[in-house]
Order: C-alpha cells, then sequence, then structure tokens
C-alpha cells in the first residue's frame, strides 16, 4: 500500500468516527436554549468535547503523523457538517413552558462523546 492509499485509508476511518460523533453530538446541542448566549456556548463547549475525542482516537501508536493529521482533518469535518443544523434549532429562544429547554451553559463535560 502506497502512502496516498494509507491516508485515505486514514481521511475515510475519520470521517466515519466523525459521522458517529457528529450524530451524537448533534442530537445532544439541538434542545432549544432560553438565549442566544446559552445556546452558542452549548454548542462551543460541543465542539471543545469533539475536539478532545478526535485527539484522544487518532493518537493511537500505530496511526502515524501524516495520517493522524489526515484522520483528525475528516473527523472534524463531518462532526461540523453533523453539528451545522443542530445549531439552528439550538438558536431558537423558546418561552419558558418548553420542554427540554437548556437555561444554564453547559461544560465541556456534559456531553457524551463516547462512540460505540
Amino acid at each position: 500500500m502506497d502512502s496516498n492509499e494509507y491516508l485515505n485509508q486514514a481521511r475515510r476511518a475519520g470521517s466515519s468516527y466523525g459521522e458517529k460523533l457528529g450524530d451524537k453530538l448533534a442530537h445532544q446541542v439541538s434542545g432549544a436554549c432560553a438565549s442566544r448566549e446559552i445556546a452558542e456556548a452549548a454548542i462551543a463547549a460541543a465542539r471543545q468535547a469533539a475536539a478532545g475525542a478526535i485527539k484522544d482516537q487518532s493518537t493511537a501508536p500505530f496511526i502515524e503523523a501524516e495520517a493522524a493529521g489526515a484522520w483528525r482533518d475528516a473527523a472534524s469535518a463531518a462532526v461540523s457538517q453533523r453539528m451545522s443544523p443542530a445549531t439552528n434549532l439550538a438558536l431558537a429562544s423558546v418561552g419558558a413552558d418548553f420542554p427540554n429547554r437548556r437555561d444554564a451553559i453547559p461544560a465541556v463535560t456534559d456531553f457524551d462523546v463516547s462512540v460505540a
């Protein structure tokens, strides 16, 4: 296998992981928020949680530096693609009687980034 094929395989694997992670985070982020500030902070925290999960996953010793970079880039792109539509939902301000409304800013650790 030449280096280009190795990088392509790393990108495909990263994209697959990123799609799973992105779907999970999009679900967690897409709940309506009490204010735009809370929504923006929630999205930022989710993106930070994703970045940490992607970094941890791609530091396996068998992944060489260039392939690890390709893996991270592909995973990050897939997460962003999945979370963009969720962002629109989160930014919608809703009344106090809305179920499951986010009223407080979550921490990075509040997001489940495990991917089976």
